[in-house]
């Protein structure tokens, strides 16, 4: 009989843990993926009519069956004479439509291309979004610029709340000259555990970009609100400290969503660290 009942508890025991663990999964995804369920993607016929207009190919990359990941490469105005690419990772809700007007004709200006690699499940993408997934997706996108594009002067990566994250991560597997954070996190374990004392081991997406950037020695530059209360500025600070390269912080007087409000001080703050680190090579 005792026997009988230590193994109905210990069934019990299990059972509570799954429920609180997939529960956890399911709130953590819902979180860090938000997009997934809130954001639709242009019509066809929105997204042609961009395209007439800045003329930009749709790169896929298959998945199982019929399901594809979507990645859109904007050529610089003269693609031949181009100085390098972007690759950009934007916000957890948002999807890379949002950017198809607003980064291509600043980067333009500096003659860069400009990559955007969708998350899986948002937009015309497929497939679920975890760190694993996104790291896979980016890496395959960047050897295909290489592979379609051939070898770039300069790869700036260029990651934004989320995207901040996954653009550090993929620093750990490919190349880049350049590297520009606006609105991250030192890592999604020591936010989670801020926001809802979340232990780390229900964390599934860690992203521990703090630790990362301890061995990235190119020019990075961090930009973050200081009234940014979803991801707090010290955040960034952190971010900017575990830097070993040439660093710079910019901060903006905005919250998280906003700070390209200020176009000016953001854009001039871009191009400015990007010359100013192209005259040191030169």
């Amino acid at each position: 009989m005792k026997k009988k009942i230590v193994i109905a508890l210990l069934v019990l025991i299990l059972v509570a843990f799954l429920s609180v663990f997939g529960g956890m999964m399911f709130f953590e995804s819902r979180f860090v993926y938000p997009g997934v369920w809130q954001r639709i993607a242009l019509s066809e016929t929105q997204l042609n009519q961009i395209q007439a207009e800045i003329n930009f190919e749709i790169w896929e990359k298959p998945l199982d069956g019929e399901m594809v990941v979507e990645a859109i490469f904007i050529p610089a105005r003269k693609e031949a004479e181009s100085r390098g690419t972007v690759i950009f990772a934007h916000g957890n809700n948002e999807i890379i439509d949002d950017w198809l007007i607003a980064f291509s004709p600043y980067y333009k200006d500096l003659n860069l291309n400009v990559l955007l690699v969708e998350y899986r499940g948002y937009g015309r993408s497929r497939g679920t979004p975890s760190q694993e997934n996104l790291s896979e997706d980016f890496k395959y996108f960047y050897d295909k610029l290489i592979k379609v594009k051939g070898e770039q002067d300069r790869i700036v990566f260029h990651g934004r709340s989320i995207g901040g994250g996954v653009i550090i991560h993929l620093s750990q597997f490919r190349k880049s000259t350049h590297l520009i954070i606006e609105s991250s996190f030192s890592s999604l374990v020591e936010r989670a555990y801020e926001l809802f004392r979340v232990p780390e081991f229900l964390i599934e997406n860690k992203y521990r970009s703090e630790e990362t950037l301890k061995s990235y020695d190119q020019p990075a530059l961090i930009m973050h609100g200081k009234r940014d209360q979803l991801i707090p500025i010290h955040h960034g600070k952190k971010l900017f400290a575990a830097l070993r390269g040439p660093k710079k912080f910019v901060e903006f007087d905005k919250g998280h969503n906003d700070i390209q409000v200020e176009q000016k001080l953001y854009w001039e703050s871009v191009f400015q660290f990007l010359l100013e680190s192209e005259s040191k090579e030169n």
